[in-house]
């Protein structure tokens, strides 16, 4: 799981942060005429676990969608992020592509 992480699909989003996170991505298919969920499952510290996190957004396409709220949570956890920063973020088009795991 640290390598989805670190060399994976999700490397771009988790890659600067100074907690290291093992997590999985996923997407979960429900019909076919809307989009997939966005799933996204981890825990962190890596070599020390405190917390472990498993998010969902239905319909919510790439699974770094899921992945990039799960960052967000844990960089607030641990003094990265300020709850100011997280309330005036917006929507943005996900970091990476779509995985279909």
């Amino acid at each position: 799981m640290r390598l989805v992480c670190s060399d994976g699909t999700v490397r771009s989003i988790y890659s600067k942060m100074k907690i290291e996170v093992a997590g999985k991505t996923g997407t979960a298919e429900e019909n076919k005429k809307r989009n997939t969920h966005s799933v996204f499952v981890c825990y962190a510290p890596y070599k020390n676990p405190e917390i472990a996190l498993s998010t969902v957004i239905p319909y919510g396409d790439a699974s770094s969608n899921a992945s990039e709220v799960a960052r967000d949570v844990i960089r607030y956890k641990y003094g990265e992020l300020k709850l100011e920063d997280i309330l005036k973020g917006k929507a943005n088009k996900p970091e990476v592509g779509s995985s279909h795991d």
